[in-house]
């Protein structure tokens, strides 16, 4: 003790080491426990979201290339039904002026024999009655009146 006592140390030195043990017990049961444990179970949380985040990104991204192929797969079939359709409407478009065509050529055809038979007809018309009609200019010109 006289050692002690020579540094400048007395007898309360042992209360103050047990009330150092003492509040070091309770400080260590009250705030450093839990902070440490708070502390890792916040680790613990964060490296699980991180690797929940990483398989959430791998499962995206296989997600991703499915639709792409169920997109192209459907983008393939509705393109050979959009062709076949257009194929089959330019067939019927074909069909239906082709058709057109020779309801009109037939119809022009009859009209063209028509009026080429019409056209006979005023003529023979004409052709009989051109002597009549001659004959009654000449009769006006020489002032006789003939009578047929």
């Amino acid at each position: 003790m006289a050692i002690l006592e020579s540094i400048g140390l007395d007898q309360t030195l042992f209360v103050q080491f047990a009330i150092f043990f003492v509040t070091y017990f309770f400080v260590n049961q009250l705030v450093f426990k839990p902070y440490n444990k708070a502390y890792e179970e916040r680790i613990k949380k964060t490296s699980g979201n991180q690797d929940l985040a990483e398989q959430a990104i791998q499962q995206t991204k296989v997600l991703e290339l499915e639709y792409e192929k169920k997109a192209r797969l459907i983008n393939t079939e509705f393109k050979s039904i959009y062709d076949a359709s257009k194929t089959e409407a330019l067939h019927e478009y074909d069909r239906l002026v082709n058709e057109a065509r020779e309801n009109a050529k037939k119809t022009l055809e009859a009209n063209r024999k028509k009026i080429a038979s019409e056209l006979d007809k005023a003529k023979l018309d004409l052709g009989k009655e051109v002597p009549v009609v001659s004959n009654t200019i000449v009769a006006k010109l020489l002032g006789k009146e003939k009578t047929t």
